[in-house]
């Protein structure tokens, strides 16, 4: 039993049932919680699809900056894939892993899982895997190039702060956007409040909000600058963090 208590990596990612149909559809179930972030993480420019499971009647607990206190026993699942063409989406697309990240009785565990070329399942793969993607771009110019899945260890390389395996992304400001449910448009973190998903959550215009860094809408050049810096660099250039660099990045928070 690898994380101790009843926690321990199933050998394929059907078996967890967060998804419901055809697996590579990613339907969530019931329990299962899509969520978005404003700013996020560059990643060879894989597109992400991210999803939380909490027990039930467990609640995140409200937290002004920083990463959320998500109870023990939650899973956060995130899928990473690219479009065939990024210019046409409806033409399918090759979804490469699946990274959980599972609060345990002794903290933080991430368990990798990697998907198959039929993209029927995905299997617990601790040793990491390197692989070829192929797809066209915005620009219409078809790409190819290596991508590398990191093995279990190499986790720990951007999810450690404190010597401790942390999340990284969802935090307030990052979730404090508007998502849409099955239709219906509603700010996320408002959405988890009525779903009992939150506690103490303050009044929405009172709560901290990202900039999206690529949208100059959001904010000016020097917000959606801080914003880029806090989601692609602060999380491990910081006091405390894999690769302490103190005083040289401020997180968005800081300024």
């Amino acid at each position: 039993n690898e994380a101790g208590n009843g926690f321990s990596p199933k050998e394929k990612l059907s078996e967890y049932r967060f998804f419901s149909g055809e697996l590579k559809q990613l339907q969530p179930s019931e329990n299962v919680v899509p969520y978005e972030l404003n700013s996020t993480l560059f990643s060879n420019y894989a597109e992400k699809l991210r999803f939380v499971y909490m027990p039930a009647g467990k609640q995140v607990l409200y937290k002004e900056n920083g990463v959320l206190d998500f109870p023990e026993g939650t899973y956060l699942i995130k899928n990473f894939y690219y479009p065939l063409d990024f210019r046409h989406p409806e033409k399918g697309r090759r979804i490469i892993e699946t990274r959980l990240l599972v609060h345990t009785s002794k903290g933080w565990q991430a368990w990798p899982y990697y998907w198959n070329d039929e993209q029927t399942e995905a299997y617990y793969d601790v040793a990491g895997e390197t692989t070829e993607i192929n797809y066209i771009n915005q620009n219409g110019k078809k790409v190819k190039a290596p991508y590398y899945v990191p093995n279990k260890n190499e986790c720990k390389g951007c999810h450690s702060y404190q010597q401790q395996m942390q999340p990284i992304g969802p935090s307030v400001a990052e979730m404090n956007k508007e998502m849409n449910y099955g239709g219906n448009p509603k700010n996320q973190l408002v959405y988890w409040k009525e779903k009992g998903l939150i506690a103490n959550l303050p009044e929405i215009n009172m709560l901290p909000k990202m900039p999206v860094w690529n949208d100059a809408q959001t904010g000016s050049v020097n917000q959606r600058a801080r914003a880029y810096l806090d989601i692609n660099c602060a999380h491990c250039h910081r006091t405390g963090g894999p690769a302490e660099t103190s005083g040289l990045l401020l997180t968005y928070n800081e300024q």
